[in-house]
């Protein structure tokens, strides 16, 4: 489950690759060993030397991924969900469809610990989107998707979505947003995000001692399950 980002990033382009083609569900449930900032593959925020080299000295890396609008600051006591799920070609295929079968893989596996979670922004939260999950109006569970079609096959296109989540368990969290407001100084953009705005599991529950063992087999079942059933399988 501990691996780099990295790895898991490379993870999720291979099973993407592998889903358009075999049409069969794939998940991977991982916390990063490492400090990493993960920026959108646009042109607003490019890598540059200058951005690389401050980060480094804060200690913390840079990677791209092809999902989401802003930087995500991956670090240890940051859960993961990564899937790659076909869409069957007979279902409408939406945005807010396929958003909404993540909020209720999350909202399934939040059950088993009795924490309820609200959806839509939360004002001075990192990576703010309409996706967000919150407790008590602070930011809990960030979201961010892709989809992607095949080349023709047999007059047959196939769809795939890459979807994930990021979940503070236990992280610092007051180092994640000053991160995070680092690589927005440095890359000229004004917005500064506040810790009040966010918040973690443990934080939520007050629980000290984390079984992310149990926590990563519930949150893989929940997710095997939703999708299994949006597929027809069972």
């Amino acid at each position: 489950m501990s691996m780099s980002a990295t790895q898991a990033l490379e993870w999720e382009k291979q099973a993407l690759r592998e889903v358009l083609i075999d049409q069969t569900p794939r998940f991977l449930i991982w916390e990063p060993i490492e400090n990493v900032m993960v920026l959108p593959a646009s042109s607003k925020w490019r890598p540059t030397p200058q951005l690389t080299n401050h980060m480094a000295k804060l200690g913390w890396q840079i990677e791209q991924r092809k999902t989401g609008g802003s930087p995500v600051p991956q670090a240890p006591g940051v859960l993961n969900l990564s899937m790659v799920y076909p869409w069957p070609s007979e279902l409408e295929l939406s945005t807010s469809k396929s958003y909404q079968l993540l909020i209720t893989i999350l909202e399934l596996w939040l059950s088993n610990y009795g924490v309820s979670v609200e959806t839509g922004e939360v004002k001075g939260a990192y990576c703010n989107g309409a996706y967000n999950l919150s407790i008590n109006d602070k930011k809990f569970i960030g979201t961010a998707q892709r989809i992607s079609r095949s080349s023709t096959v047999n007059s047959k296109i196939n769809v795939a979505v890459l979807a994930h989540a990021f979940i503070l368990i236990n992280p610092n969290i007051t180092n994640l947003v000053d991160a995070v407001n680092q690589c927005y100084l440095q890359t000229g953009h004004s917005e500064v995000f506040s810790r009040d705005a966010m918040t973690s599991l443990t934080e939520h529950t007050g629980e000290v001692n984390v079984n992310y063992n149990k926590l990563a087999n519930d949150l893989y079942q929940s997710a095997q399950s939703v999708i299994d059933k949006h597929l027809g399988i069972i």
